[in-house]
């Protein structure tokens, strides 16, 4: 639960913003503490712990929105001060939102068993994973990286809303390079979780695998090949939608899927949702970061889009439905973002799914996506980790120096050829996604 300081904190800010004659006020308190361990080129290179709390105000006066925060605690007076005074110099909103007053909520999540990780636990898991992967190959550098952290948020507004909530979560994840001459070798996994359910020895095992498979190399002649994405591959390429759907880009209408509610976008085979409840996911909370109570929001249903993903301004703005409002912490203004992201899975066994791939490349990560366009789905991409799929889905070698390219609606639309019925989390532990394999990508 909010701690005590937390509650008191928010009652003061609230009650100073109501003096100063704020129409409507927020307070979110929020304190943190973790560990983190993290070992590069063999070696431990460092073990982190820290903690910190602050709170972040934001008010509405004449129907504009001003914002601030602060870590010295003492000075959350003058913090509602500063919003105010940020206040006057913003824009009148033309379409004002309301505070919500319904849904509080004490909520504590946190797993006990997660909070009970102890640094030499972390520093064992990293110790482990070296030991495991430095002896795969001549040449190799293993890394690891291992932490825990806990969150307690207070939500308070002027409509009469508590909430609080406690949450933890951990991650982990093992690492292989190796350079020699002009092959560059990256071999990663791992994930995070709000719970003690991560496989650290199928982590560790995961990467071990891509570096034996990783030994044998080639190239494959440039054209239009299938391709099959891993979760984790298939995660960067949502960059593109993760941007299109988000509000300030329809409202600015840089979206390209800006006035197309209920159209078919994707691929039929294509649903997602956005989930920011607890149990779908690491992102997940008993309430958005306004305080909205968590749930699934459909954004996509057999490949037509539903929903954008709105916090109260820009649902206000754009009739949407709100409740995905996120921070970047308390030194930070609500905006809107994704939670977890749940893609339905497919009819075809990943086995099967890889035999129908014959003659092309399995794909499991991308480097350069950062270059895309992604205001309308072009992307171009080296490929990280890449390999070349022989007779029946078998794994022939890895390749070497390739790259694909393409636009991202027609590769998950009318190239979508279909998605595994096996699904896997990927690292961040956001997003629960199939293997997908698309027809004709251009392989350079």
């Amino acid at each position: 639960m909010a701690t005590e300081v937390g509650s008191d904190l928010v009652e003061v800010a609230l009650e100073r913003a109501a003096r100063l004659g704020a129409e409507q006020a927020e307070a979110y308190y929020a304190e943190s503490v973790s560990d983190s361990v993290d070992f590069e080129n063999n070696r431990l290179a460092g073990i982190d712990s820290s903690s910190g709390r602050g709170i972040g105000i934001r008010v509405i006066a004449g129907a504009r929105v001003g914002f601030s925060s602060t870590s010295i605690l003492e000075r959350v007076e003058d913090a509602v001060e500063a919003a105010l005074a940020t206040a006057r110099l913003t824009e009148v909103e033309k379409r004002p939102f309301s505070l919500p007053a319904e849904g509080s909520v004490e909520a504590d999540i946190s797993d006990r068993e997660v909070e009970a990780i102890s640094v030499a636990e972390l520093v064992e898991m990293g110790r482990k994973t070296v030991d495991r992967l430095r002896a795969l190959a001549d040449g190799l550098l293993a890394g690891a990286g291992a932490g825990r952290a806990t969150t307690t948020v207070r939500i308070g507004n002027s409509a009469g809303l508590r909430s609080s909530c406690r949450r933890s979560s951990w991650s982990f994840f093992a690492l292989a390079q190796r350079v020699q001459g002009t092959s560059v070798l990256w071999c990663y996994d791992g994930g995070a979780s709000m719970h003690r359910d991560l496989d650290v020895d199928g982590a560790i095992e995961s990467a071990a695998e891509k570096v034996r498979l990783s030994l044998k190399e080639g190239r494959l002649q440039t054209g239009p090949r299938p391709v099959v994405f891993t979760p984790a591959a298939l995660g960067a390429l949502l960059a593109s939608l993760h941007s299109a759907v988000a509000a300030p880009a329809v409202y600015r209408k840089t979206s390209p899927l800006t006035g197309r509610l209920g159209e078919r976008v994707l691929s039929p085979l294509v649903s997602i949702a956005d989930d920011n409840r607890p149990e779908a996911g690491r992102a997940g909370s008993a309430f958005d970061e306004e305080g909205v109570p968590a749930f699934a929001l459909p954004l996509l249903e057999a490949g037509i889009l539903k929903n954008f993903l709105a916090d109260l301004r820009f649902a206000a703005r754009l009739d949407l439905v709100p409740g995905r409002g996120r921070r970047a912490g308390y030194a930070s203004a609500p905006f809107p973002g994704a939670s977890n992201w749940l893609m339905k899975e497919g009819a075809t066994p990943l086995e099967q799914l890889l035999a129908q791939a014959e003659g092309g490349l399995l794909v499991d990560s991308l480097l350069g996506m950062h270059g895309s366009n992604l205001a309308n789905g072009d992307f171009s991409a080296n490929v990280g980790l890449g390999f070349a799929i022989g007779a029946g889905g078998e794994i022939q070698f890895r390749v070497k120096d390739a790259a694909i390219a393409g636009n991202f609606y027609q590769l998950l639309g009318d190239g979508l050829l279909g998605l595994s019925s096996e699904r896997r989390r990927g690292y961040s532990g956001t997003e629960l996604l199939p293997w997908a394999l698309c027809a004709d990508v251009p392989v350079t």
